[in-house]
């Protein structure tokens, strides 16, 4: 949700240079952590590779949009190294991995598509893994687009830089944010923004409907989405089994985006929690990356628009639960 709707003017430029056909081979997106380049890149992919484009968006109906889950875009490769540094693994980019993209930028394309490399953190490249990448920055293969990603420009060497299209992308504002999220709110049909912007006090739960003991029900919606956080395939199958037997309905998806977007402004230093809520929401934070509640958002967002014309409600819940 939050990379097309505060970094619009990018999204609209990138797609019409990719209407045109005068998309760069390669781009360097580059700005601080929290700026939301990852999901962003993600998003810019995913309508790349979309078959049946609908009012300059991905149509999230074709086979290849059917595919493309979290980092998982249709013939696309992501090297992304969030993960195994929190979990305290090695974060730097080896030759390997770089070679591996290579080779799968060198395939046929399954869709007719791009051939798409995506690199998150390329700060991190070793001295090898950069020689490596260099040549094929130079001559990259025919219908590719590589993508790089880092945090500070400043500490990829200039070889590579000079051979990149940079994107800066600012940490967002608190006066932006609020307006163009807003927004994109209200015309999703969702909640008053200003529930959910009082960082003092649990009134945006008031739209839960609950008259007793509301916070019993805060801790239910948390859990859930604990089970969403995580990546054990087990618990979601078993979570998933158990929203197809309950009836789950719109309002369900209204509360678990009214949560993460909660987290989502204290991410982002606009919103900061008491005691209770920090009490309460600390948990779920420490398990979400600030990229992984974009994506969460956006595709929540899908469902919530897709979820009135969809016919069989529970596979559109399940699929989201079981790919997220």
């Amino acid at each position: 949700m939050g990379n097309n709707v505060i970094h619009e003017k990018k999204l609209s430029f990138l797609k019409r240079a990719f209407l045109n056909g005068r998309l760069h081979h390669v781009y360097l997106f580059y700005g601080p952590e929290g700026s939301g380049k990852f999901s962003f890149a993600l998003s810019f992919v995913k309508y790349i590779q979309c078959i049946n484009k609908e009012n300059n968006k991905a149509c999230l109906k074709c086979e290849n949009c059917k595919k493309s889950s979290g980092d998982f875009l249709v013939d696309t490769h992501v090297i992304n190294h969030k993960l195994k540094q929190s979990e305290g693994l090695d974060k730097k980019i080896h030759i390997e991995e770089i070679r591996e993209g290579i080779r799968f930028l060198g395939l046929s394309s399954s869709s007719g598509n791009k051939k798409v490399l995506v690199i998150n953190d390329i700060h991190n490249i070793s001295d090898q893994a950069g020689e490596a990448l260099l040549k094929t920055l130079e001559e990259p293969p025919g219908d590719s687009l590589i993508i790089l990603l880092a945090s500070d420009k400043r500490s990829i060497p200039q070889t590579i830089i000079s051979r990149c299209h940079c994107v800066f992308f600012p940490l967002v504002t608190k006066e932006n944010l609020l307006k163009d999220i807003d927004q994109e709110i209200s015309n999703n049909d969702l909640f008053d923004i200003s529930h959910i912007c009082n960082a003092g006090s649990l009134d945006f739960i008031d739209e839960l409907k609950e008259k007793e003991n509301p916070e019993a029900k805060y801790n239910k919606i948390i859990s859930e989405l604990e089970i969403l956080a995580d990546n054990k395939l087990f618990s979601k199958i078993v979570f998933a089994k158990e929203i197809n037997e309950k009836n789950f309905s719109k309002q369900n998806i209204k509360n678990w985006l009214a949560i993460l977007y909660n987290i989502f402004l204290y991410k982002n230093r606009i919103i900061d929690w008491n005691d209770k809520e920090r009490s309460m929401l600390i948990n779920l934070e420490k398990k979400l990356s600030y990229d992984k509640i974009k994506v969460m958002l956006e595709k929540l967002l899908d469902v919530l628009t897709l979820f009135e014309s969809n016919v069989n409600k529970k596979i559109l819940i399940e699929n989201f639960i079981l790919e997220i």
